[in-house]
């Protein structure tokens, strides 16, 4: 089982900066969408959501009638002009102008980007958790790793990116798109029309998360070697390696110096051993004699030397 003790986490502040979702903005291309487009139904209706809005949706060109918490309709009538909201005969509020922008473009983005309409099989309003699995609202971590081979020990966690608008996550999404756009409208918290990972999630939500995902890489792998998770040596056995490659490369260097001077001696021996004597003058001559002369004698005062000691150690060894 791995472990997270001091783990470093590397780009952590870079990752939570990443743009997960994107409201659809600008020119927009309509796409006819014939079926009355339904946001929730009875199974659906959350009791804070109290506030009945309606705009028209650009991709279908419908009118989307919805409701909206007290919260989210104070964060619309602050962010954008007076002018963008009227009432209907029925006393309800109309978006136009820049709120309605806003307010559509979000839908845009579940509706048709994280596609709660074509999740929706029934067209009843309601996902239950398979239709929830269809949408494209999950998103994570990509994040790279090295664990300590010696006591499975994460020691460090660096962050790549985050992908998103991806399927398969129930806890990601909502059960209709009516909740879904209040709770993407709460998380926008300065309404600039993108969602980064820091709004959507706590920076401890962030590391739990991310935790899980290298976890469930090694509960799926723990034998293989991936490039995601890396072997690393503990201080000790780094040390210890260290003093020895110390110790061989010190051996190669005396290697090397006994070969150079084994070679200069040789080179010496060869310079004297090779000298043309014809071509000596008289004095070179009488100089390499008397230098031979030299070596004969300490070679017969060695010869003597080892004579004395080896009667000594002979007549030792006669004594004992």
């Amino acid at each position: 089982m791995i472990t997270f003790n001091n783990t470093q986490f590397i780009n952590i502040d870079e990752l939570r900066s990443s743009i997960v979702y994107t409201a659809l903005k600008g020119n927009i291309s309509r796409n006819t969408y014939q079926t009355p487009i339904k946001v929730s139904n009875d199974s659906s209706s959350s009791p804070n959501l109290t506030n009945q809005i309606s705009f028209t949706d650009k991709i279908s060109g419908q009118n989307i009638t919805l409701k909206i918490s007290d919260e989210n309709l104070n964060k619309l009538q602050s962010k954008f002009s007076s002018n963008d909201f009227s009432k209907d005969e029925n006393g309800h509020l109309v978006l136009k102008g820049e709120a309605g922008d806003f307010v559509s473009g979000w839908f845009g983005d579940i509706a048709y980007q994280r596609g709660y309409l074509k999740a929706d099989y029934n067209q009843d309003g309601f996902l239950n958790e398979n239709e929830r699995k269809e949408t494209l609202s999950n998103y994570g971590s990509d994040v790279r790793y090295c664990i300590r081979k010696k006591d499975s020990n994460v020691v460090k966690i660096t962050a790549k990116g985050v992908y998103s608008y991806e399927k398969g996550s129930t806890t990601k999404s909502n059960n209709s798109i009516e909740n879904e756009l209040n709770n993407t409208i709460q998380k926008d918290a300065n309404m600039d029309g993108v969602l980064k990972l820091s709004e959507l999630e706590s920076i401890g939500q962030t590391i739990s998360d991310i935790k899980k995902v290298v976890e469930k890489k090694e509960d799926t792998n723990p034998l293989a070697k991936t490039p995601s998770a890396l072997d690393l040596p503990s201080p000790e056995e780094l040390i210890e390696y260290l003093k020895k490659e110390k110790e061989n490369q010190d051996k190669a260097e005396q290697i090397l110096e006994n070969n150079e001077l084994e070679k200069a001696l040789q080179q010496d021996y060869l310079a004297v051993n090779t000298v043309d004597i014809s071509k000596l003058s008289k004095n070179q001559k009488e100089a390499l004699k008397s230098q031979e002369l030299r070596q004969n004698d300490d070679m017969l005062d060695l010869a003597s030397s080892i004579k004395d000691n080896i009667k000594t150690n002979l007549s030792i060894d006669k004594r004992v």
